[in-house]
Formats: C-alpha cells, structure tokens, sequence
C-alpha cells in the first residue's frame, strides 16, 4: 500500500512528466546537438545537459528512498501507481 507522502510525491511526478513532455515536444530536434551554457556555467551540449538532469534526478529519487527508509516507511516500487 502506497502511503500519503508517496502518493504526493508520486502525483507531483506525474505533473512533472507531463509538462517535460509539453516544453519537450516544442525543442526543435536539430538544437540537441548544438552547444549551450546552461545556468550561464555548465558548458555542454543539449543532450549531455540532459543527461545531467536525469542522472541528477535518479541520484536524489535514491536519496528520497533512502531517507524514506531511514524513517521506517517502505516507499512504493517506482513502477507501482
């Protein structure tokens, strides 16, 4: 059984992803190669910036469970909605 806390964090995903989806769809598919600086520092391409983020979100998505854990809730598998 999913909790309350997940089940908000999971509906806040979910908002997440759908509007990825929406600003995604508007990128021009020719401007992932191109060479950016993202927050006016990183300096990479689109697609390595991308990359970033998600490894970024699938560290503190591990942190969340981590910590989660910590307090003696079992989070739900990713998978489960």
């Amino acid at each position: 059984m999913t909790r309350p806390v997940a089940k908000g964090i999971l509906a806040l995903w979910d908002e997440a992803t759908a509007e990825i989806n929406r600003y995604g769809a508007q990128i021009p598919e020719e401007r992932f190669q191109e060479h950016i600086l993202a927050f006016g520092q990183y300096e990479g391409t689109v697609w390595s910036t991308l990359f970033y983020f998600i490894d970024n979100e699938i560290h503190h998505r591990a942190q969340g469970y981590v910590f989660l854990r910590s307090l003696g809730i079992e989070p739900p598998y990713f998978w489960e909605r």
